[in-house]
């Protein structure tokens, strides 16, 4: 029975002596800032470096097309831009026609890196839509068709067949052209010829 009693007593004086430090407000919002602030800067930096992959890649790809468009944002590898070129594949044909306009832009400021890695989205593109194809064409100029060729190629050289299927599947839209688009579609292919030359030398 002493033995619970001292027990009891132990336990009551710990539980009495237990002190209760309390922050005071000011210091407690101060330590939450320290906390939000240290978990999201490697996001914030990258996120506001310009020669980072993911430089605005929190901003919806509408707005990050419309600073493209409005040269606040050079033309380089950023997933951004990718997102931009993938949304050729959507299904609106609105959007489609705007992104088109983003890519004009694009391949008349084009950068090496972004140019090399482009030609995944124009490729599915092409294949999903391959009744715009020729309208596409003749709204570009020869420089911008040469790059768009080049980016094309850049992907089709990575398949087992070297692309050579799908350049002449592109062959027989010939089929389809007017005059304008013919001469188009030709430079087209050409640019495509000298660019499969390029990289097998």
């Amino acid at each position: 029975m002493k033995k619970a009693l001292y027990f009891f007593i132990f336990f009551v004086v710990s539980c009495t002596n237990k002190q209760t430090t309390k922050i005071p407000d000011n210091k407690t919002n101060e330590i939450n800032q320290i906390k939000v602030n240290s978990t999201n800067t490697t996001n914030n930096d990258s996120l506001k470096d310009n020669t980072n992959y993911y430089y605005l890649s929190n901003i919806p790809t509408k707005d990050f097309a419309e600073l493209l468009l409005k040269d606040s944002i050079m033309v380089n590898d950023y997933k951004g831009l990718y997102n931009c070129i993938d949304s050729l594949s959507s299904n609106n044909k609105d959007t489609r026609d705007y992104y088109f306009v983003v890519l004009n832009h694009v391949l008349d400021n084009l950068e090496v890196v972004f140019h090399q890695n482009m030609g995944i989205y124009l490729v599915k593109n092409i294949d999903k839509f391959k009744g715009e194809f020729l309208n596409r064409l003749s709204n570009m100029n020869k420089e911008q068709i040469k790059f768009y060729a080049q980016g094309i190629q850049c992907y089709l050289s990575e398949r087992k067949d070297k692309g050579v299927k799908w350049v002449e599947n592109i062959k027989l839209l010939e089929n389809n052209a007017n005059p304008e688009q013919m001469t188009k579609l030709k430079l087209f292919l050409k640019e495509i010829e000298l660019a499969k030359n390029d990289t097998m030398e």
